[in-house]
């Protein structure tokens, strides 16, 4: 139980957020306290709400959705992957309760600044941030800047992968930042 295809029943609930039904439709099972791994991609979702009793989510990917802002996640301590790619996020705040939260996918959205940085500053476990593919499709308007990658560098040291590309102490970053 708890893995979602992304197939299947339920609309997005009024609001544009995911409805409980919907949850456990694209999750498969019958209660939401048991859906580890929800997949919700294309489905028009506007808010991210309607998880707070899924409070054993370890993976969520809201791919291709209408997201403008990252919120209703106060509950997910154990959520270790979040996708949000191809949304229209324009900055990353809320995830502060994410503690556990490793790898953070935000290609192809519309964050033009690292003013958020500070915040993904208070996620001790994340290991990997994309901000756009290895090969530079989608992404983001702030990796233009040819500054960026030095910038999350210095925010995040403990940062394992940037943009699909591991260990970026041995591929000269530790110089940039």
């Amino acid at each position: 139980p708890g893995v979602g295809g992304g197939a299947g029943g339920g609309g997005v609930a009024a609001g544009g957020g995911l409805g409980e039904a919907q949850i456990l439709a694209e999750a498969g099972t019958f209660e939401l306290g048991l859906v580890s791994t929800l997949t919700v991609r294309q489905k028009g979702v506007r808010r991210l709400q309607g998880l707070e009793n899924c409070e054993g989510l370890l993976e969520l990917d809201l791919s291709g959705n209408l997201l403008e802002r990252i919120e209703g996640l106060e509950r997910a301590v154990k959520l270790r992957k979040l996708v949000l790619c191809g949304n229209r996020l324009k900055s990353v705040v809320n995830l502060e309760f994410c503690v556990s939260l490793e790898h953070l996918l935000l290609q192809g959205n519309a964050l033009e600044d690292l003013s958020w940085l500070e915040h993904l500053q208070k996620l001790p476990a994340l290991k990997s941030l994309y901000l756009r593919n290895v090969d530079g499709s989608q992404a983001n308007p702030v990796c233009a800047r040819d500054d960026y990658r030095a910038r999350v560098l210095k925010a995040l040291p403990k940062l394992r992968n940037l943009d699909g590309e591991r260990q970026p102490v041995n591929v000269g970053y530790r110089d940039e930042a």
